[in-house]
């Protein structure tokens, strides 16, 4: 089974998950239809100083890594080469990206790279993470426009002097004037083992089920996108029992999330079954 660590869950009724096959993307994104929503683990992003209030040793000069300048903005221009090509001729309008150190190293890829002149802006807020890693929303001001954002602390009831990154939660109008809720997440990892980290993550998901009750409670028919890497499979407890992620595409509710992870899956079964179908006739 292929672990799916880029998790990106479609949420709220109002959105519509079309393929477009008569269409490119490029021409749905140049008629407004659609608004392209991307996210990128960049794997410790860290720049090449140090900060005194994270343990950032490894990513130094005369660190284990030898993370000298010349590694650090190889690995800016490899992000930013692979944003621009998932982009095609344009670049998504919004993207979500974890494991950044702080807002040195965003402004750094948004100016310093093939990023430049795509006019990116920058939302971030510094995490409790013990390793100082955050998560961070770009977006392009012509087709987004933040009405306000918040860090939601994720706690551990059963570990109170425990911390981990927090969920990023911003509120926008798209170019269209609807209003779109983003969640951005980065969940505990699975160090220590899968059942052993599960209740960690597990706290991220109510965490973030209390987020999203909350919006569909004031507004039923809610455009929401949660984004991130969560750890998990679309399949285990935190996405199917916490958040409560439907894979049922037929008929959307609302109040309901949607898990496009399980769509895609789905979606590759009925490949691989075609094609058998096809090479047995």
């Amino acid at each position: 089974m292929l672990y799916i660590k880029h998790i990106t869950l479609l949420l709220g009724t109002s959105f519509y998950l079309c393929l477009g096959y008569s269409q490119t993307i490029d021409d749905l994104v140049s008629k407004e239809r659609y608004l392209r929503i991307m996210f990128y683990n960049t794997e410790n992003l860290f720049d090449t100083e140090n900060d005194s209030l994270t343990t950032d040793e490894e990513f130094l000069p005369n660190g284990p890594k030898f993370w000298t300048s010349n590694k650090y903005y190889t690995k800016l221009n490899q992000i930013a080469t692979t944003i621009v090509s998932i982009g095609g001729w344009t670049s998504p309008e919004i993207i979500g990206l974890c494991e950044v150190e702080n807002r040195k190293v965003l402004d750094d890829l948004c100016k310093k790279t093939g990023l430049k002149n795509l006019n990116y802006r920058i939302i971030h807020k510094e995490s409790p993470d013990n390793r100082g890693i955050d998560v961070a929303l770009l977006y392009q001001k012509d087709s987004f426009k933040p009405l306000g954002y918040k860090a939601i602390q994720v706690t551990f009831p059963f570990s109170p002097g425990s911390t981990t990154r927090d969920i990023l939660y911003v509120k926008g109008l798209t170019k269209n004037e609807d209003t779109l809720h983003l969640f951005v997440n980065h969940w505990p990892s699975r160090w220590g083992g899968q059942l052993e980290s599960e209740s960690r993550r597990m706290e991220a998901a109510k965490t973030l089920k209390t987020q999203t009750d909350s919006i569909f409670n004031n507004y039923q028919n809610a455009k929401i996108v949660i984004i991130g890497d969560f750890n998990d499979y679309p399949d285990n407890k935190s996405i199917k029992q916490i958040l409560k992620a439907s894979n049922n595409f037929e008929n959307f509710v609302n109040y309901e999330l949607y898990n496009l992870s399980a769509f895609i899956e789905q979606m590759q079964i009925l490949a691989v079954t075609n094609k058998k179908g096809i090479g047995e006739c």
